[in-house]
């Protein structure tokens, strides 16, 4: 009997939403062929909140706001992988941490805190609105919706630098010329 397969991005949480009991590592946790509380951990984060397996937050953030969308306030569905245009230039998941410069005044380059999800460039920031946190030599690890990762500077076309004035400027429009979320578009 022939089957379907449905193959869709997980959302990043599901109703009610409470970031340390319910998160896209939850969703993907049975699949893991290793130990998630390891996985979801990097070894260069400076040790705080860590995750813990069945959900909870971790040392990496997934691209909620690009590769989920809103069904309802605060509840959000994993979209088809069909539906991102060049899943090779889509940030799918990075290294990431909930402080930072402009939320707590967190030097740069400093790792502190947790990421559940990553704000896009243009996200306003907020108190669960993570960035993507260099860990590595001025590096960050990105993983992309095609599933190749590489190491990349916190620079665009990326993510623009810490204290840079465009970040969260909320343009959603990508014919601005201010627009910084090419990488973490669907489009």
């Amino acid at each position: 009997m022939p089957t379907t397969t449905r193959v869709a991005i997980p959302p990043v949480n599901r109703p009610p939403y409470d970031p340390r009991q319910d998160s896209w590592q939850l969703f993907i946790d049975p699949y893991m062929k290793v130990d998630s509380a390891e996985a979801f951990d990097c070894p260069s984060r400076v040790k705080g909140l860590a995750y813990q397996r069945g959900g909870g937050a971790g040392s990496y953030g997934f691209n909620y706001f690009y590769l989920n969308k809103m069904t309802a306030p605060n509840v959000w569905a994993g979209v088809k992988e069909s539906s991102v245009a060049n899943p090779s230039e889509t940030v799918a998941v990075t290294e990431g941490a909930t402080y930072d410069i402009a939320m707590y005044g967190v030097k740069p380059n400093t790792d502190y805190g947790w990421a559940v999800h990553i704000c896009p460039p243009s996200e306003p920031s907020g108190p669960v609105c993570a960035r993507p946190s260099v860990r590595h030599a001025g590096m960050i690890n990105v993983g992309f919706a095609d599933g190749h990762v590489q190491t990349m500077k916190r620079e665009m076309p990326f993510y623009p630098p810490f204290g840079d004035p465009k970040l969260g400027n909320g343009i959603r429009d990508p014919k601005n010329p201010n627009y910084l979320d090419g990488l973490w578009d669907r489009e």
